[in-house]
């Protein structure tokens, strides 16, 4: 009871091409061709997005001001020559944060490394893209050109062998994942020397994950009795109505938190997506 399914894709061009499915009667639906349910919807772009959302009247909007060197001393901003750029309303930094500064949503373990919502000054950069602030201004395209272009003055570190470009830089200074167990199956050792064939040498893999379509964005509507409704481009709402609340302290029932999808991330917007949120 297998049969052959076929989908035709045709295109105003003379081109034209047919896939087909082998389907088989006895499993169904599994090796059927069904569409995803809504596979029309984002294909013809009527799917709405976060950014595809109006912003309240008189919204601002804002831009991040990313690190653009990795294992140096971050210094300071030029918030005031920002200020004085037409269109341009506030900087946001470390300084103005109102209770913690950090996107976990739990106070980590003694073992365990804090994730800064924003870098103070003194602090070593970790990596190219860490968060510095957030320009506020009137114009989107303004906020981006400033937040590139704004001055951020940083300084070498001492110990120039704090950078770690590679997994012998990490090995060297011995920046593991501790909390990261390898699964072991059975004896190894005795397996390979039972061997007949044994081979020693290294392999390395430039292979990385996918990267999401959607941009990091989020919308803040500024509710009455002081509530926030956000729309963020998430993975996880309820961690994210977490961290604002942290990072904001107010009650996580006073925010309420819309995704409207999931899913095309890839993983990326389970835990980046905190520093436009927050």
């Amino acid at each position: 009871h297998t049969r052959t399914h076929a989908q035709t894709f045709t295109r105003k061009s003379p081109i034209q091409s047919i896939r087909s499915f082998a389907c088989n009667d006895s499993t169904y639906p599994v090796s059927f061709p069904i569409p995803k349910t809504d596979s029309r919807l984002l294909s013809s772009g009527e799917a709405k997005y976060t950014l595809d959302y109006d912003l309240p009247t008189n919204g601002l909007h804002g831009a991040l001001i990313i690190a653009t060197s990795a294992a140096v001393i971050f210094r300071s901003i030029d918030v005031e020559a920002a200020l004085r750029i037409s269109g341009i309303v506030d900087v946001i930094t470390a300084e103005d944060i109102p209770a913690r500064n950090s996107i976990l949503p739990y106070k980590p373990d003694c073992d365990e490394k804090d994730e800064m919502l924003f870098l103070k000054p003194g602090d070593l950069v970790p990596c190219i893209g860490a968060c510095l602030g957030i320009v506020v201004g009137r114009s989107r395209k303004n906020v981006q050109d400033v937040a590139r272009s704004i001055r951020v003055k940083y300084e070498a570190c001492e110990d120039s062998t704090r950078g770690i470009f590679s997994l012998e830089d990490a090995i060297r200074a011995k920046s593991v994942f501790t909390s990261l167990e390898p699964k072991i199956r059975g004896d190894v050792e005795t397996g390979l020397l039972k061997s007949p064939m044994r081979l020693n040498g290294k392999v390395f893999t430039g292979g990385q994950k996918h990267f999401y379509l959607e941009n990091q964005n989020t919308i803040a509507y500024l509710e009455e009795g002081g509530r926030l409704t956000i729309r963020s481009a998430t993975q996880s709402i309820t961690t994210t109505q977490s961290v604002i609340s942290s990072v904001l302290g107010i009650p996580s029932h006073k925010i309420d938190v819309i995704m409207k999808r999931t899913g095309g991330a890839f993983g990326g917007k389970i835990t980046r997506s905190f520093h436009c949120a927050a």
